[in-house]
């Protein structure tokens, strides 16, 4: 048995101070219900007393208790309470608010998912923390900056004579201490996702351009990860990940039963709007990995011809199947991929992701639907 009131640090504000049991949420949510009355009466410093005072008291019996199931409650309202605490920071004190999250964060594995409420608080836990870091990328290392009184020297000092300061190396190591916290929340956000039972699965391609440093910055390592990462959750997952392919061939007997895995071209056709073979489907969605690379490659001077070409003979394609859907060749198609990936004329200028982006244009066009490539279009996407 522990008292609710001592727990929520709030017995001098009127709050019923019989002792019970209670779960560590519904302490936590006491807690919150007693700030908010003070936040609508305009008087947030009492709020935040409120909090912290709740806070406080339960992290002095924490240090006091010895039951385990009490241990368990005590740090399942910790983790509630400091969440709730971090949410009405946000706005005012985010850095407040960033200490209170990764608290929340430390407590969660104590919570009893057995309970929805628990589970449903859990993954809130998470996911607001992970939006928080993006949307505040910088407040940590921004803070310490401000505060670092070397940063004038070292900005003004050569490298070779000046190693990095404490200071300096402390924001190198919030970095990667917040690199991993994220790695973990991307890592919770993907077991949950697995584990649902999902009747049909979606279906996914991931576009994207590899490495190629005199073109630009690609990181395609990025790509790669989440390719790897997103094959964990409940989606079938079609990608483009070699960089050359076999050379492109119209003959029908030249293709293997799972076209999928015969060549780079037989997996891209996934991408068109109709299907083209009886055994590629269209995909659900596609995603783009925007790059200099990539923005770079549309700039090709036969990339609009390319795509008109390739336009054409994706309708003689679907004619051609619409007839007869045994047949599973896309002729046409093939005929002027090869054209454009093997004679001189064009093939110093063509690589495989093109073909995705001008299948993707197709798709666009027939589904009537908008291409929203804004970071393309900055690396120069010319549409054509």
């Amino acid at each position: 048995m522990f008292n609710l009131n001592a727990l929520m640090g709030v017995g001098s504000r009127g709050v019923n101070t019989t002792p019970i049991s209670v779960s560590g949420l519904s302490a936590a949510n006491k807690l919150r219900e007693e700030a908010t009355r003070y936040e609508e009466q305009g008087d947030l410093e009492k709020a935040k007393d409120c909090f912290e005072g709740g806070i406080r008291k339960a992290e002095d019996l924490l240090q006091s208790t010895q039951n385990e199931s009490e241990l368990r409650k005590i740090k399942e309202q910790l983790a509630a309470s400091h969440f709730y605490y971090g949410t009405f920071l946000r706005k005012g004190d985010k850095f407040g608010a960033e200490e209170n999250y990764k608290k929340a964060l430390e407590y969660a594995p104590h919570m009893d998912m057995k309970q929805t409420g628990a589970r449903m608080l859990h993954q809130q836990i998470s996911a607001r923390y992970c939006s928080f870091l993006i949307k505040n990328e910088s407040v940590s290392e921004g803070n310490r900056k401000q505060l670092d009184p070397t940063k004038e020297l070292v900005a003004n000092a050569r490298p070779s004579n000046l190693g990095p300061t404490p200071l300096q190396q402390q924001v190198d190591v919030s970095i990667q201490e917040k690199s991993k916290r994220m790695d973990y929340l991307f890592g919770k956000a993907l077991s949950t996702l697995g584990a649902l039972k999902v009747a049909n699965k979606p279906s996914l391609f991931l576009v994207y351009a590899h490495d190629n440093p005199a073109h630009g910055k690609a990181e395609a390592s990025t790509s790669k990860y989440l390719i790897e990462k997103l094959s964990q959750i409940q989606v079938i997952l079609y990608s483009d990940q070699t960089p050359m392919g076999q050379p492109y061939s119209s003959v029908s007997r030249d293709l293997k039963k799972d076209g999928k895995l015969e060549d780079i071209l037989t997996n891209q056709l996934c991408l068109l709007p109709g299907r083209l073979r009886g055994d590629v489907a269209p995909v659900d969605k596609v995603t783009v990995c925007c790059s200099e690379v990539l923005g770079n490659y549309l700039k090709w001077s036969d990339y609009g011809h390319f795509y008109q070409k390739l336009r054409e003979a994706y309708r003689k394609d679907r004619e051609a199947y619409l007839k007869d859907s045994e047949q599973d060749s896309a002729v046409a198609i093939r005929e002027v991929v090869r054209e454009f990936s093997q004679e001189e004329s064009y093939k110093a200028g063509f690589h495989h992701v093109l073909t995705e982006m001008a299948f993707l244009q197709i798709r666009a066009e027939e589904l009537k639907a908008d291409i929203p490539l804004p970071c393309l279009q900055k690396a120069g996407f010319l549409t054509h």
